[in-house]
């Protein structure tokens, strides 16, 4: 029996593990364990690499790949099973993580007696407030929202590091006649990151009809988020039908920032 000390790894297997962990998908990471456990005996590393092809994402399929070739080094023969097993215990460490989360129902509109959900503009003027290093904000429209407004004024005067992904009318080609970043002074604007989707990374129809920026949503220090169906209006926020859930803990937070992230570093999204 081969005796492994991962602590001694110079490779640092651990950390790649729990990274790759993080970022595949469920079904991706049962499938390569899946066929890693049922390879062969005499298998060559060609059999081995050829497993990755199921991950799409190329900088996450060479850092598995990596792993793999690290571990069939150190470890020999061992090595394709124990990728597996650390594997397979990472991706479960960081499903028992996600799982505990904290979850609220947000609503706006006509509300049964003694409803227990909190308003959308209550929970978003709190995520806001609460924010203590990090703040993005994504949105289709922005309308008229003072308290609002105000809230992420005294975020940016704290020192926050604000994020903003707003339609656009120019490159959603009109579909939106007051782009959201005419709601505040070029002096708070100065202290944000400000992003927008453009046209020419936007999907044509047949009849050249193309996507809206459509999501909304907020993240604060990547530990709480908020999804919802309304936009930052007065509309959304007080007189309309909206629904959404808000998340505190867990790992869905800190992934729908790494989301954005990607779009940005992908050339997706643009600073504007």
């Amino acid at each position: 029996m081969i005796e492994v000390n991962f602590m001694d790894n110079e490779l640092n297997l651990p950390e790649q593990i729990a990274k790759i962990a993080a970022d595949l998908s469920p079904d991706v990471a049962k499938l390569i364990c899946d066929e890693i456990d049922n390879l062969p005996s005499d298998s060559n590393m060609n059999s081995v690499m050829r497993i990755v092809r199921h991950v799409n994402n190329s900088a996450l399929r060479s850092l598995l790949s990596q792993v793999i070739s690290d571990a069939e080094k150190q470890y020999h023969s061992y090595g394709y099973q124990m990728v597996s097993l650390a594997l397979r215990s990472a991706y479960k460490a960081t499903q028992l993580k996600s799982n505990t989360s904290e979850l609220e129902l947000v609503w706006t509109g006509p509300s049964k007696p003694m409803s227990t959900f909190r308003r959308t503009d209550q929970v978003l003027s709190d995520l806001i407030t609460t924010a203590q290093h990090s703040l993005m904000i994504v949105s289709f429209a922005v309308y008229k929202i003072p308290h609002i407004e105000s809230a992420i004024g005294a975020a940016l005067d704290k020192g926050v590091s604000i994020r903003f992904v707003f339609e656009s009318g120019k490159e959603s080609r009109g579909r939106i006649t007051f782009d959201g970043y005419n709601r505040f002074s070029d002096s708070k604007l100065k202290n944000a990151e400000l992003f927008v989707w453009p046209l020419q990374q936007r999907h044509e129809g047949e009849h050249g009809q193309i996507g809206s920026l459509h999501a909304k949503c907020a993240v604060a220090d990547n530990e709480t988020a908020f999804i919802s169906s309304a936009n930052l209006t007065d509309a959304a926020l007080h007189r309309n039908m909206e629904l959404g859930i808000l998340i505190k803990g867990g790992g869905i937070p800190k992934k729908i920032t790494e989301h954005f992230d990607g779009l940005i570093a992908n050339g997706i999204l643009l600073r504007k």
